[in-house]
């Protein structure tokens, strides 16, 4: 779990509480498995599940990740296209996820599955665990991060989620205030 906002729009990071022992669930992403796996050793078991799920609609995580992009300004298009073709192959790129502890973006590699390099059985499963979950993530998610006003909308959401969960104001009015907020930040990124 990720605790209200503690200054504005800027992000309170719960994992250490959670590391402690102090919260009993931490709702993050699979780019904190190292993180868990290396500072919660054996102080208590700990292990991946899937999103929360309500009756208002799918339940899915955020994309997130990494990619390698070739830019048109290149002098040599014809290699860089060659070279994402070769890291593209499903053997490939399912050797490079295993290797960086990345998950497989690939929905082939996904369903395959990954045998992560020097992973731990924690890590391990808490990995496989994000990656069997790739197929779920909604679409809105997908549109949402890949959204050209994303970044203001992220602070946006985390301030006044903040102040609905600490009682400021009631989630309509958090929501009003979200939509005028992005309209604001829209417009002056215009």
């Amino acid at each position: 779990m990720s605790g209200p906002a503690r200054a504005g729009a800027t992000y309170a990071d719960a994992a250490q509480e959670f590391i402690n022992g102090e919260v009993v669930f931490y709702y993050s992403g699979s780019w904190q498995v190292g993180r868990m796996d290396e500072q919660v050793g054996d102080f208590f078991d700990w292990k991946v599940v899937g999103s929360p799920c309500g009756p208002a609609g799918p339940c899915s995580g955020m994309p997130g990740g990494a990619g390698i992009v070739g830019f048109e300004q290149t002098e040599h298009p014809e290699i860089v296209a060659k070279v994402i073709d070769f890291l593209a192959q499903e053997d490939i790129y399912a050797e490079a996820a295993a290797r960086t502890r990345n998950l497989p973006a690939h929905l082939g590699v996904a369903q395959t599955g990954v045998e992560f390099e020097g992973a731990t059985p924690a890590a391990q499963a808490a990995l496989t665990a994000f990656a069997a979950d790739l197929p779920n993530v909604a679409p809105e998610a997908f549109a949402y991060q890949g959204y050209s006003g994303n970044r203001a909308m992220y602070g946006i959401t985390v301030e006044r989620l903040s102040q609905a969960i600490v009682g400021e104001l009631s989630v309509e009015e958090a929501l009003a205030r979200m939509n005028d907020d992005l309209e604001a930040a829209m417009s002056e990124a215009q």
